[in-house]
């Protein structure tokens, strides 16, 4: 094979693969699919036995990636701080991370959406001794579930189905009688609870500006 058939032969690969990129994309998917990162602030209570209601803190956030053309909610994650049970009485910090990433759907004509969360809940009931429930937590919520709305102006309020919560079980820092008393104060194991969240878009898609009016043409003279 000559010098000059061989540089042809490597433009041409070069030049196919630079094409391939092209039509993928940087990061592999096919040019013009629409997948947005979207972040949402939450708001709402968690209802585990008798009264209160164990309210959110400030700050919790959940973000995921919106596939705009399919709908679909993948490579979610929560952001909860930790907080206290709240109420009178002995107190416990409760801290919620994911156990695994959040998936979905969210209908971005209709605002309706489903998504299912599996997060690990421990139980600090000082700094040193942190309990942990005896299994994840899986929520299944929507905006279909009574009391739901779907997503309008950027808000909406999702409602999970009653889900169950563990209780929590000895483990290095929790003996029989911390674990006890924590499972009295927080009513566990329940298999009855239930969730109402209002979650509200951060970062909503700008709108676009609008077209402006042709020019007219001016004369003078």
């Amino acid at each position: 094979m000559t010098s000059t058939a061989r540089t042809t032969r490597r433009l041409l690969a070069v030049g196919g693969a630079v094409a391939l990129v092209a039509a993928l994309g940087a990061n592999g998917t096919p040019a013009g699919a629409a997948v947005v990162s979207q972040t949402y602030t939450v708001t709402g209570a968690i209802t585990v036995g008798p009264p209160p209601a164990v309210e959110l803190p400030s700050g919790a956030t959940i973000t995921f990636d919106l596939d705009e053309q399919t709908n679909a909610i993948t490579n979610g994650t929560t952001s909860i701080p930790p907080f206290l049970r709240g109420g009178t009485g002995p107190q416990a910090a409760i801290i919620i991370t994911d156990a695994s990433p959040f998936t979905g759907t969210l209908d971005t004509a209709s605002g309706a959406a489903n998504v299912g969360f599996v997060f690990n809940v421990q139980i600090a009931i000082s700094e040193t001794v942190i309990c942990d429930l005896a299994s994840p937590v899986t929520i299944e919520a929507s905006m279909a579930n009574p009391g739901g709305s779907p997503l309008t102006g950027g808000t909406a309020t999702v409602v999970a189905a009653p889900f169950n919560v563990p209780a929590v079980v000895e483990g290095p820092t929790c003996d029989a009688t911390v674990v006890a008393a924590a499972n009295d104060l927080l009513s566990l194991p329940n298999s009855d609870a239930t969730a109402t969240f209002t979650v509200t878009n951060v970062n909503p898609e700008p709108t676009p500006a609008p077209t402006p009016a042709p020019a007219k043409p001016s004369f003078t003279g």
